[in-house]
């Protein structure tokens, strides 16, 4: 809850002055704004906004676990209230919707689903939206976690960053936006499939991160870009497809139950902790390793697969994309060289320990010592035991 400005705004509404029991609240005529937080953690059943406000800020509902209606003024210029739920008039946005509504059909006329809307509706279990839709904004269904299934408009452009985080969904089929944005679909627990329409371009930054029950996605030869996190810590992901024309971050696979690739018209599979080099060498043909890009085979690493590391170790120009990632400060594969500890030899911790030093990039010093010592306890292993 936010705290009250030293020098409130007296055409601002902030919050009620006390609770005493009452199921009903109207906010009182002559605000103009209502603040974010305004009702959080209220009792309220019903609120009533006065023809005079002309703008409420996102969040100005939430958490309000209570709420079943909101009603408005027939007067007021740029809000009105349909079934309980706020919406603004000249924008057709839905702006909040209370979260002890169950099922919610969106008028045809509304384009715009908006911040928050149906934040933390932990009732909302089923929700029709309407063909003339074009975006819903961040945080709309954040916490939704009763909703299972919905089905998205086949030209809405734009679904935009934690839109949908920590829901309830099972299954999804995306329609062909250009990106699916940062973080929108990340920490949905119950999420096992993902469908995605042709058109869409990039999976942006942490997109289905965390869905620790995502089996099998589905993506459509537009893909070009896999950032990263996307798909990080999904550590049931085992049918997901990546073609050779595909750019994938370095930790945008980081703990992935398995990956396929496409390379030259062929697929090859690829599970954690792979069978040694060794093996992998008889299992698939050698240009692809050949032809690997710097950023699928780091990709590999994180998602943890074994044959990837020991090919790099033996191909100096991989080791040195690896030592230029370190020396620029990049953490996440100084922790990768700890995973692996015989991907470099002394003489290249040595210099790469100088080169942070040189650039006073202590904790990176620090984390590479460590792996030095590490890799020392080791000299006296068979390469086989080093279990890149």
């Amino acid at each position: 809850m936010r705290p009250i400005p030293e020098h409130p705004d007296p055409h601002t509404f902030y919050r009620p002055e006390g609770f005493d029991g009452r199921r009903d609240y109207a906010v009182p005529a002559g605000y103009h704004v209502i603040a974010e937080d305004a009702f959080a953690r209220c009792p309220y059943e019903h609120i009533h906004i006065p023809w005079t406000v002309t703008q409420i800020k996102s969040g100005a509902f939430g958490p309000c676990p209570r709420l079943q209606r909101i009603t408005v003024d027939p007067l007021n210029p740029v809000y009105t209230a349909k079934d309980g739920i706020l919406y603004e008039r000249w924008t057709h946005t839905l702006c909040y919707c209370p979260p002890c509504i169950e099922r919610v059909k969106v008028p045809r006329h509304i384009r715009c689903i908006g911040h928050s809307a149906f934040r933390y509706s932990d009732s909302l279990r089923e929700i029709t939206l309407p063909d003339r839709l074009r975006e819903i904004r961040p945080f709309a269904f954040d916490h939704c976690t009763a909703l299972q299934e919905i089905r998205f408009p086949a030209h809405i452009r734009e679904i935009w960053g934690t839109a949908f985080s920590h829901s309830g969904l099972t299954h999804l089929e995306l329609p062909p936006v250009r990106c699916i944005n940062i973080a929108a679909f990340a920490g949905c627990k119950e999420l096992e499939s993902v469908t995605v329409a042709e058109g869409t371009q990039l999976i942006d930054r942490l997109a289905f991160n965390n869905c620790t029950a995502l089996r099998h996605v589905t993506l459509p030869e537009s893909v070009a870009v896999i950032d990263a996190g996307a798909f990080g810590l999904d550590t049931a992901l085992t049918d997901l497809l990546i073609r050779r024309h595909v750019r994938v971050h370095d930790s945008a696979l980081r703990s992935v139950a398995g990956i396929r690739m496409e390379w030259n018209g062929r697929v090859y599979d690829f599970d954690p902790g792979d069978v040694p080099m060794h093996i992998l060498r008889e299992r698939i043909a050698g240009e692809l390793y050949d032809e690997m890009t710097d950023s699928m085979l780091t990709a590999m690493l994180h998602a943890g697969h074994r044959g990837a590391a020991e090919w790099i170790r033996q191909h100096r120009h991989r080791r040195d994309y690896i030592e230029n990632r370190i020396t620029a400060g990049d953490v996440p594969t100084v922790e990768l060289l700890m995973t692996y500890p015989g991907l470099f030899d002394k003489t290249n911790i040595d210099r790469c320990i100088q080169r942070a030093i040189d650039e006073r990039q202590y904790e990176i010093q620090v984390m590479l010592t460590r792996c030095k010592h590490k890799m020392l306890s080791l000299q006296n292993t068979a390469a086989d035991d080093l279990r890149l």
